[in-house]
């Protein structure tokens, strides 16, 4: 490869992957439908309590009622629920027992925000 193409490669790639670095902790959705947002936050809060999936939580939703199903790498079954209203309250419950309550927006903002050591 020529001296000339290395170069433009680098100019390229360089900025792309450290801009790939600081923000990989912000991502958050940013378009979808109030399932897609349940289902996001539903796997944000198994996460983030170390749970080992095993299948990760589907999302349906009858009217206005969002009802997510999955189960743990443990073969317990995980289950939340959520509105399709705009400041939706989330719950999620492992093998029965409330593990989580909150809303959607609340989830999904702690999400986005930078970890502590990272580059905003």
């Amino acid at each position: 490869m020529s001296r000339a193409r290395r170069a433009a490669l680098c100019a390229v790639a360089l900025p792309l992957l450290l801009a790939g670095c600081s923000q990989v902790a912000a991502l958050a959705p940013v378009g979808g439908d109030a399932e897609a947002a349940a289902r996001i936050a539903t796997i944000d809060v198994l996460l983030a309590q170390g749970v080992e999936l095993g299948e990760a939580p589907q999302c349906a939703s009858t009217d206005e009622t969002i009802r997510c199903t999955g189960t743990t790498a443990d073969g317990e079954q995980i289950e939340a629920q959520a509105t399709t209203a705009a400041d939706s309250p989330l719950e999620v419950s492992i093998a029965g027992t409330t593990v989580f309550t909150g809303t959607v927006a609340d989830v999904i903002g702690e999400a986005s925000r930078p970890t502590p050591g990272s580059t905003p």
